[in-house]
């Protein structure tokens, strides 16, 4: 029986992805409470979490989310707080030598500047998006190519 290991287990998308892994004899599932008990910010507890819980597998979903009107107030913690728990993440999973796969689900909320310029500005290959979302698909593209 593998055991997966879900951060974000009690979000939007981890509450369905448990209910569905739980329906499958084959895995284990161990969803990962929020912030107040796993601070995923801050290394030395995704290292214990690793160490606690033995997983083979950790589908990584947790995220600082709040909506447009407390993402355009906080991009900088958004962004911050995301990427430190991706790049925790992704280092404890590489020094944890019982990990058999990893995976990370970046999702970010992209509304399209609307006002086009005769020159058309691209950022990693995309349109940029409004102003207060470029930090959100800053974020996700950091990650997805660590």
């Amino acid at each position: 029986m593998k055991r997966v290991l879900v951060t974000g287990g009690n979000g939007f998308l981890g509450k369905s992805l448990c209910s569905r892994l739980k329906k499958n004899k084959d895995y284990h599932v161990i969803p990962l409470a929020g912030k107040s008990q796993w601070d995923l910010t801050k290394q030395r507890y995704v290292d214990y979490a690793l160490k606690e819980f033995e997983p083979d597998i950790v589908v990584h979903l947790a995220a600082r989310v709040g909506g447009i009107g407390a993402n355009k107030e906080n991009p900088g913690l958004f962004m911050y707080e995301n990427l430190a728990m991706g790049m925790n993440l992704i280092e404890s999973c590489r020094k944890y030598e019982k990990l058999e796969k990893f995976v990370m689900v970046a999702l970010f909320a992209l509304i399209p500047n609307l006002q086009q310029s005769p020159s058309r500005k691209m950022i990693f290959g995309m349109d940029i998006p409004r102003k207060q979302m470029l930090h959100m698909e800053l974020q996700r593209r950091l990650l997805q190519n660590s």
